[in-house]
């Protein structure tokens, strides 16, 4: 991305998804256009403008889709932002081949990426993109966002084994300090540093899957 580059953001900038990637968009010096969550609104943004970025949740995306996404002109995008996950993989396939990545006299499809967060945590705690080099699984979580940590941990604090189930553990500022006036519960979800989400995962290798988002 560079600084001449337009953003669709079909989120609402009353969220705090929305109002944390417009932020993030502007510092960039990216144009933001907000053309509201309607779908049909959106496929005209990204045609007129010829955006290079769309910002939306799964819905929204599906919802474009069913309205005729593929009647539009969207091959300015580069890339595909989800502020969550979700997406349903077929659906990702045909929004990267309506966008396209171009590296140099390369056409490939355009970039996918699907954010996690936990009920503490940010809005962008992993990151999990799709190219044409790199098809992770469904409920793989990606990638953590630096200088963001995860692990699975079991009941003790230990980190899981290869394979096994535990706990979904977060260290890093992406994650809240505490709860206003509640140290009961922020004492309760810390331990040594790292929040415990009460949301279950299995480690393989170096990544992620979910089991149960509790």
């Amino acid at each position: 991305m560079c600084s001449s580059d337009r953003s669709v953001y079909a989120l609402p900038l009353t969220s705090l998804c929305g109002f944390s990637a417009a932020v993030m968009g502007l510092c960039a010096g990216m144009t933001i256009l907000l053309p509201g969550t309607e779908p049909g609104d959106i496929l005209r943004n990204l045609q007129e403008s010829r955006a290079a970025v769309c910002i939306g949740v799964p819905s929204t995306f599906t919802a474009m889709l069913r309205s005729g996404a593929e009647e539009y002109d969207l091959s300015s995008v580069r890339l595909w932002l989800s502020a969550s996950r979700g997406m349903d993989p077929d659906d990702i396939k045909i929004l990267r081949g309506l966008g396209c990545l171009r590296l140099g006299t390369l056409r490939l499809p355009a970039v996918f990426v699907e954010a996690y967060s936990a009920i503490e945590s940010t809005t962008m705690l992993t990151l999990k993109p799709s190219f044409s080099c790199l098809d992770l699984p469904e409920r793989c979580l990606g990638f953590p966002l630096p200088p963001n940590r995860i692990r699975a941990v079991r009941g003790d604090g230990g980190r899981t084994g290869r394979g096994e189930v535990g706990e979904l553990a977060v260290k890093g500022p992406g994650t809240t300090p505490g709860f206003w006036n509640d140290l009961d519960r922020t004492f309760k979800i810390y331990r040594k540093g790292w929040m415990h989400t009460g949301i279950a995962v299995r480690r393989e290798r170096l990544l992620h899957y979910l089991v149960d988002e509790g």
